[in-house]
């Protein structure tokens, strides 16, 4: 049976040992001052060294005791062989093994850092969580909790815990140390967050804050990517399409004049700001973008169609004529729907992206051809399903492991 011993509960037999290996002349070990007896008084130089732990047990076919020395650089050194060859569960055994038995290390920290990563990478987002929590908590001036802190509210957002990740962003947020990409991205995520909470207002303020602080830094810090400032464009889209979906059509025809007034402004904005998203080229938000427009146009097809008909020109030649320039209107939509999603799907096929948003783009491209064809022998038509919430981006985009 093996049994683990560190330099300090073995007494001063190891710690002799250890300092022998070193050189007995004007050496320290562990930050003691050792000297041998009889020499002068004088001062004596002190090297601060790792603690080292031995492990004791019986040799192969039971004999000679083995002992076994390691320290935290050993450790940490075995536990990122483990993670680049991607043994996460053993990477994140061996980081954590670190901590447990070397908890003044200056290793300590980077280990319970990347233990967290490791969770995240086998998509154990509440031990992730937990980690950086913990690092937060016994190393809160080291130089990796600003990270941990970002990372702790990803993790959260994985798990759709919003209230606790829009509170932890808050927190981010009030660091000054924060450099351009990392404000932009704590505040877009606390913007989704928000979003995801159905507090539209906060989350338009919070994405339109975002975009004001890049225009007032970009000029003195470089913006390393792009991911979160064209998320924050894409969002501010995103909440206007949701507006546009949600205004109603109504008769009397003075209402219903207002209503396709305001659904036209809405419709307007939410097409610029996809387009804005666009422009930036973001290969992920530029494709996700695209797709929406599409729907956008389908959606506004859909609500022509189910609206109400006036009362004015719901008989005779009148309704006969009201139809015809209503097709004729429908046409134009899924035309124009049409043809920004293929503009969509060449877009993504020249610059090699494959996603869910272009094979979606693929998809709509069949339904709107069948709803063209069917102009000229109208049948009703089902309204689309509303668009789908972008998937959240990764707690781990742009990050690495942590070094000491």
């Amino acid at each position: 049976m093996k049994r683990s011993l560190s330099r300090r509960g073995i007494a001063s037999k190891v710690v002799a040992w250890a300092c022998l290996g070193i050189g007995l002349l004007s050496t320290g070990c562990s930050g003691r001052n050792v000297r041998p007896s009889g020499l002068p008084n004088q001062s004596v130089q002190s090297i601060e060294m790792e603690d080292l732990h031995i492990t004791v047990g019986k040799g192969a076919k039971g004999g000679e005791e083995d002992f076994v020395a390691y320290d935290a650089p050993t450790l940490f050194r075995e536990a990122d062989a483990l993670f680049d060859g991607d043994k996460f569960a053993d990477a994140a055994q061996s980081y954590e093994k670190l901590v447990v038995e070397f908890a003044d290390s200056p290793w300590a920290p980077p280990a319970l850092f990347n233990a967290a990563l490791s969770y995240e990478a086998l998509g154990r987002f509440t031990d992730a969580t937990d980690r950086y929590k913990r690092l937060l908590a016994m190393f809160p001036t080291s130089k990796h909790a600003k990270d941990a802190a970002l990372r702790q509210a990803a993790c959260l957002a994985e798990e759709s815990r919003w209230v606790q990740s829009a509170e932890a962003l808050a927190l981010v947020e009030k660091r000054d140390d924060l450099n351009l990409n990392e404000r932009l991205e704590t505040m877009t995520r606390h913007g989704l967050a928000l979003f995801e909470m159905q507090d539209l207002s906060g989350a338009d303020a919070k994405f339109q804050q975002t975009l004001s602080v890049y225009e007032a830094r970009k000029e003195g810090d470089q913006l390393q990517n792009n991911f979160f400032l064209a998320m924050s464009h894409f969002y501010l889209a995103h909440i206007a399409h949701k507006r546009f979906r949600d205004l109603p059509l109504r008769l009397p025809q003075k209402q219903l004049a207002l209503d396709l007034d305001g659904k036209a402004k809405t419709f307007l904005l939410a097409n610029t700001k996809y387009v804005e998203t666009i422009k930036l080229k973001n290969p992920t938000w530029a494709t996700a973008a695209g797709y929406h427009v599409g729907t956008l146009y389908r959606e506004l097809y859909d609500s022509m169609i189910s609206a109400p008909v006036p009362t004015d020109v719901n008989r005779g030649d009148s309704r006969v004529i009201y139809e015809l320039l209503l097709r004729e209107q429908l046409r134009h939509l899924l035309t124009k729907a049409k043809d920004v999603l293929e503009s969509n799907v060449k877009m993504a096929e020249r610059i090699g992206v494959k996603n869910g948003w272009v094979e979606r783009s693929t998809e709509q491209l069949g339904e709107l051809e069948k709803l063209i064809s069917g102009l000229d022998n109208p049948t009703p038509a089902a309204p689309s399903a509303p668009t789908q919430t972008p998937s959240r981006p990764a707690p781990h985009d742009g990050k690495s492991r942590a070094t000491l």
